[in-house]
């Protein structure tokens, strides 16, 4: 790699230094960097302060205003408009009874106002964009009219909890009692889904868990509902929906669901090579998986940033996953333009 790790402090720094072996002639170009794991406070105030020359995190519209406020011209704002493939949902654990009724799902996912709950996460996250399975803006994707037809997407948020409610009814559920399992820095998501589900009439019990035990829930299945968020790294279904594979063969399905015509459905779209054939397919799988409600899509990360001014080689990206290694960024003041 570009850098050689010359100090690691758990939970607070890296430490990198310049590799003069790097296999890029020239690179990298910063003689070492310093990475620094802190709250999201804290690096919005770093920013502020100049102390910092950028930060992964998305950024809310208010965190936004802050650091531009204080700091002017000495910082650009990058990814207003970018939509990664980072996104949250609730996977529902299709092995205990009474959620093994699709019915039953199905409810679950109807009940969520996820229009409404867009607005209030904007002022909490960067994870706020209404989107099923597939990217939203990702050319196989579904445009926001024809994602209102889904299930869980429509607007009319009274009529679907009118059905979620008479889907429970046809399956002979009352007073559903649920746990729902959430990383402790995603509190907001579970507070969602607690109000968003009293409303047909269930109770969640929000259970919140430190990083290395939602792992470790995760891979035991011990939830109803847990949080899940695949970290993908490549913008396509074939990538996206691996996390919906049967769990016989595939232990990241947290739905533990064994669907053999999911797996027919996503190895058709997968060999289509025609991009109108294959986005048909592709829509035909999502619609199939949200019909099934083997989980509760949430939002997408819109990734607003704001970058040093100072810094090049760096700015508006798609993915979490690019520029990680440093090796082409440099700092202007070092004199490279």
């Amino acid at each position: 790699g570009p850098f050689k790790f010359t100090r690691y402090v758990p939970g607070s720094e890296w430490v990198g230094e310049r590799f003069d072996g790097y296999f890029k002639a020239g690179q990298p170009y910063l003689d070492g960097f310093r990475t620094l794991s802190v709250t999201p406070s804290a690096a919005v105030n770093g920013l502020m302060a100049g102390q910092v020359h950028y930060s992964l995190r998305s950024l809310t519209q208010t965190e936004l205003d802050r650091i531009v406020s204080a700091r002017g011209d000495k910082i650009k704002v990058v990814g207003l408009q970018t939509t990664t493939p980072v996104r949250m949902w609730a996977s529902v654990n299709t092995t205990r009874p009474p959620l093994d009724d699709a019915r039953v799902r199905r409810a679950l996912t109807l009940a969520v106002d996820r229009w409404s709950g867009a607005q209030a996460m904007a002022t909490m996250t960067g994870v706020k964009v209404v989107g099923g399975l597939v990217r939203p803006g990702q050319p196989l994707a579904r445009s926001t009219a024809e994602l209102e037809t889904q299930a869980g997407f429509g607007r009319d948020i009274e009529a679907t909890r009118k059905e979620a409610r008479r889907l429970l009814a046809e399956a002979g559920v009352k007073n559903l009692k649920l746990t729902f399992v959430n990383a402790q820095n995603y509190t907001y998501f579970g507070v969602f889904l607690v109000d968003q589900l009293r409303q047909i009439g269930v109770t969640l019990n929000h259970v919140l868990v430190d990083g290395p035990q939602h792992q470790a829930v995760k891979k035991s299945g011990e939830y109803d509902m847990v949080l899940d968020n695949p970290p993908e790294y490549l913008d396509d279904p074939t990538v996206q929906l691996t996390s919906f594979m049967p769990f016989k063969n595939n232990p990241s399905n947290t739905a533990r669901v064994n669907d053999d015509k999911v797996e027919a459905m996503y190895q058709a779209q997968k060999r289509e090579m025609d991009p109108v054939k294959r986005r048909a397919l592709v829509l035909e799988l999502e619609t199939h998986v949200l019909n099934q409600a083997y989980a509760i899509p949430l939002f997408w990360q819109n990734w607003t940033r704001v970058i040093s001014s100072d810094v090049g080689g760096i700015g508006d990206m798609p993915s979490n996953f690019l520029k990680m290694d440093l090796a082409d960024i440099w700092l202007k003041s070092g004199g490279k333009p």
